[in-house]
This record gives structure tokens, C-alpha cells and sequence, in this order.
């Protein structure tokens, strides 16, 4: 994936654009997409773990959100653009330059949401905040409770427990109905088969996403220089 050109390498990049949809609309609107970002071998983990290990993830979140202005274009509707909860509000691009990308959704996963206030902050600077793969991790409730999010991100492992289960069905509910009273979007995601949407419309989610109506579509392409270390780290 690491490609060292002299004192400098860069990692190549492929940007993917995938739908989200509202299902209370027959046929199903596209609302939004969500913005992927791939390297060659399309481990983006394996991105994201390298610029840990190396200094450079902030540098990495700047390259995504410059290409995000260049290409915003292209993605229809509220961009959702996942972030990184360790440098989130660290002003990567600087507040000021929100405005390119809106209407954007900064993404940030349950697991690793930062301080209310640092999520006040950026809603006071007129960003949505969505927790994403929300359900799996410890403590996700108690997050729900405390953390001032506008979209909750619902896992697949959540909806394939209500495939099997009339009792995750009704915790699902209960998030409904707790999402409906403060004005919280639901999005479930990696929906893929015509049976998994009729169950999310059957729990009165309001959006969803995943394969069943669309794939991740790949729509440009970008490049992260980044100088590499020259002895030592992740290569």
C-alpha cells in the first residue's frame, strides 16, 4: 500500500460516493451520500492505522476534506464524511472552511465519540453530528443519554439480531421512539436484500443504506503525499 518515492512517498487514493436514501418516500429519495475513502488495496483500516502510527492522521484528514471541496459536486444531497474522533474539532480544515462541504454530517464512531463539548462546539459552528456504527459499543446507551448527536448510524449487527430476535426488534423501538422525541435521524445501515428493507421500514426507521440500494461507487480519485519515516514505523 506504501509506495516510498525518495524522502517523500504518498499513498494514491480512490473516492466512493454511496447512497442514502429516505424510506418514507416511494420509491425510496436519495437524500445523501456518504464519502469512502480507499488506498489501492482497499484496506481503509489499514489507512487510517498507518497515519496513527506515523503522526500524519491529520494531515491524511485534511487531504480527504480538500478533495471533499474539489469534488462536492459530484456528491448529491448531505455529504456524510467520516472523521476521526482523536483530531475531530481540531480545526482540519479550519471552521471557517465548513461552508465548501455543506450540507455535511461529520461521521464519528460510537466508539470513540469525544466530549459533549467538543460536539457542541461543532454544532454551534453549524455541522450535523452523526454517531456511527452506533449499537456495538460498551456503554452505548449510556452515550444516547449524554451526547448531543443529530443522526444515529445504526450497525448490521443490529439489524441482523432483529432478523432473529422480537426482542432486539423492541430495543430497536425504543430507540425509535427515543430518536423521534429529540429530534434524532435514524439510519440503518448495511441494508442488503429487498426482506432487510421491509424489516427497517417495519421498525419505522427513517433512512437507510447499504447494497440493496446502491453499492460504494467510485467517482475520483486523489493522491495523500506524506513524507515517510526513514528508519523505524509502519511501512
Amino acid at each position: 500500500m506504501l509506495s516510498p518515492a525518495g524522502d517523500v512517498a504518498g499513498i494514491p487514493l480512490t473516492f466512493y460516493r454511496q447512497p442514502i436514501v429516505d424510506l418514507r418516500t416511494d420509491p425510496p429519495a436519495v437524500v445523501g451520500h456518504e464519502w469512502l475513502t480507499r488506498p489501492p488495496d482497499g484496506d481503509a483500516l489499514g489507512l487510517w492505522r498507518w497515519a496513527r502510527e506515523t503522526g500524519g492522521l491529520l494531515d491524511l484528514e485534511r487531504t480527504i476534506y480538500a478533495a471533499a471541496a474539489e469534488h462536492r459536486a459530484a456528491v448529491p444531497g448531505r455529504l456524510f464524511l467520516n472523521v476521526d474522533p482523536t483530531v475531530v474539532g481540531l480545526e482540519a480544515p479550519p471552521i471557517g472552511q465548513w461552508e465548501a462541504l455543506a450540507p455535511i454530517v461529520l461521521e464519528i464512531t460510537e466508539v470513540g465519540l469525544p466530549s459533549p463539548r467538543r460536539l457542541h462546539f461543532l454544532q454551534a459552528a453549524g455541522l450535523s453530528l452523526a454517531a456511527d456504527d452506533w449499537g456495538m459499543g460498551d456503554g452505548a446507551f449510556d452515550k444516547l443519554a449524554r451526547w448531543p448527536v443529530d443522526i444515529l448510524k445504526l450497525d448490521r449487527a443490529l439489524l441482523l439480531h432483529a432478523k432473529a430476535s422480537q426482542r432486539a426488534r423492541d430495543a430497536i423501538a425504543m430507540v425509535a421512539t427515543f430518536a423521534t422525541r429529540y429530534s434524532i435521524d435514524l439510519v440503518a445501515e448495511g441494508v442488503e436484500t429487498r426482506d432487510e428493507a421491509a424489516l427497517v421500514r417495519s421498525l419505522h426507521i427513517p433512512y437507510g443504506q447499504g447494497f440493496w440500494w446502491g453499492r460504494p461507487e467510485p467517482f475520483a480519485t486523489g493522491y495523500w503525499p506524506f513524507p515517510f519515516p526513514t528508519t523505524g514505523g509502519a511501512r
